[in-house]
């Protein structure tokens, strides 16, 4: 048995101007914020696993306070899971992990760690993970954690996630998830129920003559929302090139497109949901961000 300890400890300061096109009031000073994380990590034997971590946010000087759901929660669970390895053989590893954790899924353009935001996002459910020599599968059932800003006072959000991506190293991958809800965000009534599901493959080719790396990657959603359709895809092509020198530099470009709403009063989703991807056009600001129609928890 043994137990190793952590933390981390994270200040941000902020200021913009006009960030939300006019229509709020920027803080003329910035504001502050603070994140502080706590973990244990204890392994009894081989294979039993024990995770707990807590996270402590704060938020100062924002005009009209704090964001909900990503900048305050003054003390409360983010992880606490026990992971258990069911195989232990040559070559080949199982474990299933149960509590609440983190998911992450390749690049994170679906399911993400959150990092940019100043609360982090968490799940409560049960993760298995398969490996065998390059391969490995991702199974899971879970919640997503509502953040609410007092202390231990979080919970399981009523939308039900689900995910089962294959891996080939860092190459080649399919992914299938579902999220079920069970309310909508303003067009829709209360007592509406959405089931979708992502289905998705990716491709890279590394060109070690050129040192110029292709990674493609196509995605598309179906299921019903209400007495409507979810018809939607998003399209992902990734290229990058390295020059050789000092600190071996490397530049990359993105090109990501995705299918939006046709007719507002049409029943019918085309707007791509992407689910719990943190924001990736400005960087850890999170400015700006994909379109996401019934999802609630914002990040």
């Amino acid at each position: 048995m043994f137990a190793s300890f952590g933390g981390e400890a994270r200040e941000s300061y902020e200021r913009f101007g006009n960030q939300d096109f006019g229509l709020s009031v920027p803080s003329p000073n910035g504001h502050l914020l603070q994140r502080y994380l706590l973990h244990a990590d204890i392994h009894v034997g081989s294979r039993l696993r024990l995770w707990t971590e807590l996270n402590s946010s704060f938020e100062n000087g924002r005009v009209g306070g704090p964001q909900p759901v990503i900048d305050e929660d003054k003390l409360d669970l983010h992880q606490g899971f026990v992971e258990f390895e069911i195989i232990q053989r040559p070559g080949v590893a199982v474990r299933v992990r149960g509590g609440r954790q983190e998911i992450e899924v390749g690049s994170g353009r679906m399911y993400s760690l959150r990092e940019g935001p100043n609360v982090p996002l968490g799940f409560d459910g049960v993760l298995a993970i398969a490996q065998t020599g390059a391969w490995r599968l991702d199974a899971w059932v879970a919640r997503p954690v509502t953040t609410t800003p007092g202390v231990f006072d979080d919970s399981s959000h009523r939308q039900l996630a689900s995910g089962a991506p294959t891996l080939r190293g860092p190459d080649l991958g399919t992914h299938q998830s579902t999220l079920t809800t069970s309310a909508g965000i303003g067009e829709t009534p209360a007592s509406t129920r959405c089931r979708q599901r992502t289905a998705s493959h990716r491709w890279s080719q590394a060109l070690a003559k050129w040192t110029v790396g292709v990674r493609l990657r196509g995605m598309c959603q179906f299921g019903n929302f209400g007495a409507g359709n979810i018809r939607a895809w998003r399209g992902v092509v990734e290229a990058s090139r390295g020059f050789a020198g000092r600190w071996n530099p490397r530049v990359r470009i993105d090109f990501d497109v995705a299918s939006g709403d046709r007719n507002r009063s049409s029943p019918n989703l085309g707007t791509f949901n992407s689910f719990f991807q943190s924001g990736e056009y400005s960087g850890r600001a999170q400015l700006l961000g994909r379109a996401i129609r019934f999802v609630s928890d914002p990040h």
